[in-house]
């Protein structure tokens, strides 16, 4: 089917192409046609007759689910991409929570219980060890940090 109808045609704000370029085959080709342009930077160089020569309604159909199926497979693309870099980041966090430096002996907190081998007592000594060097916190930030040693 064959229409044909009268429309602006437009230079972009991009184009370097001169007025005797514009009169060729090749220029008029790169001009865009329209009623109207909007947004700044458009420049209007004449109008346009136009016969377009419109696909069949199966191929308007099928060109339009291809555009369809690209559409989709990009922004699949996009959302993976997206996901991907939120993973990243998951794992760094991750990383940075699990990997707590390790104790070195200036962490290390003693207990010497000079008891001998009494070792009745060992869970109020616990208490106010703790307690005193905050040791739930010590134990939670460096796991192992807390040796007890028994004195003999």
């Amino acid at each position: 089917m064959k229409i044909t109808f009268t429309t602006k045609a437009w230079l972009s704000e991009f184009s370097i192409d001169t007025p005797e370029q514009l009169r060729t085959l090749k220029g008029a080709a790169g001009l865009h046609y329209a009623p109207e342009m909007f947004g700044a930077g458009w420049t209007l160089v004449g109008t346009a007759e136009v016969t377009l020569d419109l696909l069949g309604e199966r191929a308007l159909v099928d060109a339009k689910i291809a555009t369809l199926h690209e559409q989709a497979k990009s922004i699949r693309a996009e959302a993976t991409a997206k996901c991907t870099q939120i993973e990243g980041r998951i794992q760094q966090l991750l990383a940075i929570e699990n990997s707590a430096p390790a104790a070195n002996e200036n962490d290390l907190v003693q207990i010497q219980m000079e008891m001998g081998d009494d070792w009745t007592n060992i869970g109020g000594a616990m208490r106010r060890a703790v307690a005193e060097f905050k040791m739930a916190e010590l134990a939670e930030c460096h796991p192992g940090a807390l040796r007890i040693v028994a004195a003999s």
